[in-house]
């Protein structure tokens, strides 16, 4: 029924060379319908649905717990929808919050990064206080090896060029 009219429509069906003619028209009128179908259904796939992930939140995020002073790994795939990246939100943004230690069930974890230096993991101190913006921009010291990561990333970044 639906291949009929789609042939119909691209006037398909009507050579003169007889029933062979005429199935090879049909034959090559489902293979384009087919092709169209999977092109729709692949754009519709890739716009409204990702089709990758895009690495903007990792596969697990560290912390910190302030209460009970254990260092938690959290999958993110474990977590609410929306949280991994309030979870990343620096301490002291509006509407960042702590996630809940699963350990102690404070909320009271804090986020920590990757030492490019020692591949440890430690709290940063973004110096987000008041006293600290004052006194200007600081340097940022990895609190477990004592190294100067911002000096890292400079250096990395003058390599660069």
């Amino acid at each position: 029924m639906f291949m009929d009219k789609f042939c119909r429509c691209l006037d398909f069906g009507k050579s003169s060379g007889g029933s062979r003619d005429q199935k090879m028209e049909y034959l090559f009128g489902g293979a384009l319908a087919l092709i169209i179908i999977l092109a729709l259904g692949l754009t519709i796939k890739y716009s409204f649905f990702g089709g990758s992930k895009g690495g903007a939140v990792p596969d697990e995020l560290h912390f910190f717990c302030t209460a009970c002073s254990q260092e938690v790994t959290i999958k993110t795939k474990d977590m609410k929808p929306g949280e991994p990246m309030l979870a990343m939100a620096p301490t002291g943004m509006p509407g960042a919050q702590k996630p809940v230690c699963p350990k102690c069930s404070q909320p009271a974890l804090v986020m920590e990064y990757k030492c490019p230096l020692c591949d440890q993991f430690y709290v940063r101190d973004l110096g987000l206080s008041p006293a600290a913006m004052a006194g200007g921009p600081k340097d940022e010291i990895c609190k477990k090896c004592n190294g100067n990561v911002s000096e890292f990333y400079r250096n990395k970044a003058r390599e660069a060029k």
